[in-house]
């Protein structure tokens, strides 16, 4: 597994790979992270080399401050 992001406000675009990530939110929000992330595997699993890769913000309505988190093979 590896985990890429962005530095926030940063002129800089480059995708760059991350060592840790920590994660600050309410109960209700890493619940929903937790089933995206799982309903995610499920399609991973089902499509094999076609899945291509899952956003959060698709999955459900939420305010623009929240982070965008994408699931890739």
């Amino acid at each position: 597994m590896k985990i890429f992001g962005y530095v926030k406000n940063s002129n800089d675009e480059k995708i760059v790979e991350m060592e840790e990530i920590t994660i600050q939110a309410s109960p209700a929000d890493l619940k929903k992270v937790a089933k995206f992330i799982l309903k995610s595997a499920e399609l991973m699993s089902e499509h094999g080399d076609d899945f291509g890769h899952e956003h959060f913000k698709d999955s459900y309505k939420i305010g623009k401050n929240f982070p965008e988190i994408i699931v890739s093979k």
